[in-house]
């Protein structure tokens, strides 16, 4: 396997993961938008469900772009307990 061939998959996965989440978002927005206007207590009754689900994978894509490096213990680092 080539490197540009790699290099374009790790690429591709790391976006595709994105295009994943924002497309369950909208999708699951889109059907509590049609939910509400074609059945409005069906569309409360899913909105119980779309709500918390959308707001965890909002929280969980904010929390994955704001996470801080950790900073790798060595050997003697980690067997002490200490941290740098």
């Amino acid at each position: 396997m080539r490197v540009s061939l790699r290099a374009a998959i790790s690429v591709a996965s790391l976006v595709g993961f994105h295009v994943l989440a924002f497309g369950l978002i909208g999708g699951l927005l889109a059907l509590e938008n049609y939910a509400l206007i074609e059945r409005p207590f069906a569309g409360v009754k899913l909105a119980l469900f779309v709500v918390p689900a959308v707001y965890a994978l909002a929280k969980g894509l904010i929390s994955l772009e704001r996470r801080e490096r950790d900073e790798v213990l060595g050997p003697g680092k980690a067997t002490l307990g200490l941290r740098a």
